[in-house]
């Protein structure tokens, strides 16, 4: 798969440039920058060298794509591009601190796919969604109609969704950021009999839930982004899972085929924010729903 060899060789590139600098380079990389990036969120050194090495590394290939960062937003490598690009060169970036720590659980994700199929397909259309953690060799990854993987220097291994359909007993990750207060329904969800964890990397998080480490993960606080949604949501699906995507563009429930439009309209990238549900099974997706609604 020659798309998957392209993205698996950019992680490993960038993974290992970052592990062979970040301890000697601290200043550099943990900088924290006054001004945000084109998603609204502030800058750090560390996504900035990051982003800027993905994007050459793809520049020196040829490729002929428009990628779509979280970063730089909306960047046209071709004036007849014919692959769509998704990059979130880090997630996890506050789990880099002001001060040093020697292995923050930080994570590169992109995905691919043809923007002729885009257009009529929306996330249908991702072929390859790759997510490498930074500081380990464990990479997740899908291939479009033939499952969900997960990789690391020892093993290859297919991946299946949990097939737990009751909330009773279930790990659930849940994302509270940006929640002023809590309703009912939410402190009922709270005290239910389940176990909630949190990695810091919504991406991280929802590849807990391709794995079947997670039976669900919840964010409802309407700050994903793009490139935080599309990808895992690749993978879950490769994995037999099931996701939940509602997208809110200022505020207002967003109808259209946003990842297709957002390759025209940085301001849609911009400001399109999602709220998530994704669970290993659609009954306990459907739990959870009503829980909280």
């Amino acid at each position: 798969m020659q798309e998957l060899d392209f993205l698996l060789k950019i992680c490993n590139e960038v993974s290992n440039y970052i592990q062979e600098n970040y301890y000697k380079s601290q200043a550099k990389f943990l900088k924290q920058y006054d001004y945000t990036n084109v998603s609204g969120d502030l800058q750090k050194g560390i996504d900035d060298i990051v982003n800027e090495k993905i994007i050459n590394l793809i520049k020196a290939e040829n490729l002929p794509a428009i990628i779509i960062s979280e970063e730089t937003g909306i960047v046209k490598l071709s004036s007849n591009p014919k692959y769509f690009l998704l990059l979130d060169p880090i997630d996890g970036s506050n789990n880099v601190r002001p001060w040093f720590t020697p292995h923050p659980q930080l994570v590169i994700s992109m995905g691919i796919g043809s923007i002729s199929e885009l257009a009529t397909k929306g996330l249908e259309a991702i072929k390859i969604s790759i997510v490498r953690e930074i500081f380990s060799s464990n990479t997740y990854y899908s291939l479009r109609g033939k499952g969900a993987y997960y990789k690391n220097n020892q093993i290859e291994h297919k991946l299946h969704a949990s097939t737990l359909k009751s909330i009773e007993s279930s790990v659930v990750g849940l994302d509270l950021d940006k929640k002023d207060y809590f309703e009912d329904s939410w402190g009922k969800l709270i005290s239910w009999k389940i176990l909630v964890r949190r990695l810091g990397s919504t991406i991280l998080d929802l590849c807990q839930v391709t794995s079947g480490q997670y039976d669900a993960y919840i964010s409802y606080g309407k700050r994903l982004k793009v490139t935080d949604v599309c990808q895992p949501y690749a993978l879950i699906k490769a994995a037999g899972g099931f996701m939940e995507i509602i997208p809110y563009y200022r505020n207002e429930i967003y109808s259209g085929n946003f990842l297709f439009e957002c390759l025209e309209n940085q301001d849609l990238l911009r400001d399109i924010r999602f709220k998530i549900i994704a669970a290993g099974t659609n009954e306990l997706l459907q739990e959870i729903k009503s829980l909280i609604i």
